[in-house]
């Protein structure tokens, strides 16, 4: 998930590069990428409700 994450965010990577550079289904990594930003999402409220 933070791999894919980095790939796409910091590195630039389109979802199907990500897909065959890892060898996963384009599936996985978006379902990788909705779960990655889920988990930002949360701490990053955590951050600015506190």
């Amino acid at each position: 998930c933070k791999q894919i994450f980095i790939m796409k965010f910091q590195k630039e990577f389109s979802n199907p590069e990500i897909s065959r550079n890892l060898g996963l289904s384009l599936r996985t990594i978006e379902n990788q990428l909705y779960i990655a930003r889920g988990v930002l999402r949360k701490q990053t409220d955590r951050y600015l409700c506190s």
